[in-house]
Formats: C-alpha cells, sequence, structure tokens
C-alpha cells in the first residue's frame, strides 16, 4: 500500500472519528459505595442480594437478612422471645416468589417467609419426623430455586426437598444418583428454558 493511500485512510478516519464521537469506544465511570457494620449492616460477610417490589434491596448474611432502602438498614435477625423474628441467623440463600414474599433459607433453621411489607412471618419450612410429607430432610438448607410458581426445590447436605406450595406436601430426594455411597449434597439449584433442572 503506498504512503499515499495509507495517509489518505487515516486521514478520513480521524474525520469520521471527530464528527462521530459517540462511535469512539469510551470508558463509562461507575460509582462504588461500600456499606459495613458501621453504616448499619448486621455482618460483613454477604453472599446474596434480590430486590423486592417496591425497591428495597434485601441481603442475606451470617447475622441475619438486611432489609436496605438506599440509605438505612432494618435488620431481622433470631431473637428467642420476639414474634417475627428468623427461626435461624445464619442465612444461606433468598428468593421471591409470585406473590412477591421472601423465602429466606437459612443453616440449622430451614425456611422462613417473610412478608415484606408487613415484615413479617408468614410461615416455617423445617425438619419434622413426625409429618414426613410435610418436612425438610434437613434444617441445614443451602440453596432454594423457583423452578416454576408452585414448586420449590429445596438443596441441604443430605438431600433435596421439593415444596408443592399448592398441597403444602415436600417430597425427599435423598438417593445420589450418582453415587450411592454418598449422600446427595446439593449446593446448586437452576432451571433453563427446556425445562431441565440443573443440580
Amino acid at each position: 500500500m503506498s504512503i499515499m493511500l495509507r495517509l489518505l485512510i487515516q486521514f478520513f478516519l480521524l474525520i469520521f472519528f471527530v464528527y462521530f464521537p459517540g462511535l469512539n469506544m469510551q470508558c463509562q465511570s461507575y460509582r462504588f459505595k461500600t456499606y459495613s457494620t458501621a453504616e448499619g449492616l448486621s455482618s460483613y460477610n454477604s453472599e446474596k442480594i434480590i430486590q423486592d417490589r417496591a425497591g428495597f434491596l434485601w441481603i442475606t448474611t451470617q447475622d441475619g437478612i438486611n432489609r436496605f432502602d438506599g440509605r438505612n438498614f432494618k435488620v431481622i435477625t433470631k431473637t428467642p422471645g420476639v414474634k417475627n423474628s428468623l427461626t435461624q441467623s445464619f442465612i444461606t440463600d433468598e428468593k421471591l416468589d409470585k406473590s412477591g414474599n421472601i423465602w429466606v433459607a437459612s443453616a440449622y433453621g430451614g425456611i422462613d417467609v417473610i412478608d415484606p411489607v408487613k415484615l413479617e412471618l408468614k410461615m416455617h419450612l423445617k425438619h419434622d419426623v413426625k409429618q414426613p410429607k410435610k418436612s425438610l430432610i434437613s434444617d441445614w438448607v443451602r440453596v432454594i430455586s423457583w423452578i416454576d410458581e408452585n414448586h420449590l426445590w429445596i438443596g441441604t447436605y443430605t438431600g433435596l426437598n421439593i415444596y408443592n406450595r399448592l398441597t403444602g406436601e415436600i417430597e425427599a430426594i435423598t438417593a445420589n444418583p450418582f453415587n450411592g455411597a454418598e449422600d446427595l449434597n446439593v449446593c446448586f439449584i437452576n432451571h433453563d428454558s427446556y425445562g431441565n433442572v440443573w443440580i
């Protein structure tokens, strides 16, 4: 390529990018703000964040669940003798249901269901040997996932539960299909657009 042709191409590229600056690759700047226990967060260790219908952020921690309105934290934790406190404070997962309720999974506490408007506990799912059809395999819940609007899949260290919202029954799957000698330890549940559930 001749020097004249190369200079001509460079000139046209320069003119093009000067008159069409929106096409330039530009870095977008982001502003980050850190929140800690000094600002009211109940624990420095948080793993999950969801946003409810009203715009509040719900942050799971090892010391309860924190509702954040953009300025202040409202902490809901296990408080013995207090109505509407959580069953356990070490929160492992959280999900919204179709009604806007927040389902909170915890270590050794099962699952609590919170009404985000009234900040009241609506329901509790737990391990209960006396009611096997309405009982979790274990109260140490690692992960929860709504596979459809009526079926919550619940992963524990010792198996999988499927909660049916319509009947209130809980199906238990404890046999490990991959290795029958080990417990079915479920730490991830998701589904794809084809209806497959990934564990």
